[in-house]
Parts: structure tokens; C-alpha cells; sequence
């Protein structure tokens, strides 16, 4: 849909959709499910699948080489999507920002 309406993501950042930042990662995912995806399915593609889309691959994903992009949070986001609005640790590659 973002495509669709003219949104661009240049080559190379490591924004995976317009919306993948931390602070608007928790409403990405919500707008995802609400668009009829499961919480799991919103997940990876708010993640992984975003960055296999725009050819990141050391992105999305947890692994060995991987770039440490992580959000903690207190509950299970596959339960409760709304766990994402408070973040406990937001690492973007490796480093604390939030």
C-alpha cells in the first residue's frame, strides 16, 4: 500500500518500511494487524520480511553477523501487540537508543 502511494525507501537505510523507527515501530506492527494480519505475521513484517524486501540482509533477523536491531519488551508481543508501545531497550545496531 505504501508503494502504492508513492512512498519510496532508498537503497541502502535501514528503514525497512516508512514507519520502521523506533518510536513508530509499535504503530506499524498495530496498523499491520489491523489490516487483517495475524500479530505473528505483522511482526515479521514489520522485521524480517520488510528487510528482505528492500535487500538488507543482515537485518530483520537475529543471527551471527547480523546487525543488533532489538526491542525489549515486559510481555509477549505475539499476545499483546501494545507491549511494543513501551519498549524496555530499543538497540539499533548494538548501541542503546531508547
Amino acid at each position: 500500500m505504501a508503494h502504492r502511494a508513492g512512498i519510496r525507501i532508498a537503497a541502502g537505510t535501514d528503514a525497512g518500511t516508512p514507519f520502521n523507527r523506533h518510536d513508530r515501530f509499535a504503530v506499524e506492527v498495530k496498523l499491520l494487524a489491523e489490516c487483517g494480519l495475524s500479530a505473528a505475521e505483522a511482526l515479521a513484517a514489520a522485521t524480517s520480511r520488510a528487510a528482505l524486501v528492500i535487500g538488507l540482509d543482515k537485518a530483520g533477523r537475529i543471527g551471527t553477523g547480523c546487525w543488533a536491531d532489538l526491542v525489549f519488551v515486559d510481555a509477549d508481543p505475539l499476545r499483546d501487540l501494545g507491549a511494543l508501545a513501551s519498549p524496555k531497550g530499543v538497540y539499533v545496531r548494538g548501541t542503546v537508543v531508547a
